[in-house]
């Protein structure tokens, strides 16, 4: 493969999408691009005293869902202000399955994000 049809490979690529239901409605959860995936990340990570980098999952989580959950014309569900009240919010099946999606569709694992400053 030459150089470029690789690079008309990758330039190619569209978002997934994976709808799941929400009551009974459905939330479309679009794979992020890599802007969008660094820029949760980057919000999930805190820098320790020491300056260690240092992930927290449960924010990644809610930040997943913030950024990658949409209605079904293609808007946000959530905004960066509703980071509280979603992480007030109790979980049940619904709102797990949620989750999962969208954190799934970023391609970091739990485990990557403990070993962040880890390495």
């Amino acid at each position: 493969m030459t150089r470029d049809m690789i690079r008309d490979r990758i330039f190619a690529k569209k978002a997934s999408v994976v709808t799941v239901t929400l009551g009974g409605a459905p939330v479309v959860v679009r794979s992020p691009t890599v802007a969008e995936r660094s820029m949760i990340i980057e919000k999930a990570t805190t820098v320790l005293a020491d300056g260690t980098p240092k992930m927290d999952f449960s924010k990644l989580q809610l930040y997943a869902v913030i950024y990658l959950a949409h209605d079904s014309t293609g808007a946000r569900l959530f905004e960066p202000m509703d980071y509280e009240p979603l992480s007030q919010t109790p979980v049940d099946d619904e709102l797990d399955e949620l989750i999962n999606t969208c954190v799934k569709s970023l391609r970091v694992k739990k485990e990557e994000a403990d070993d962040v400053g880890n390495g």
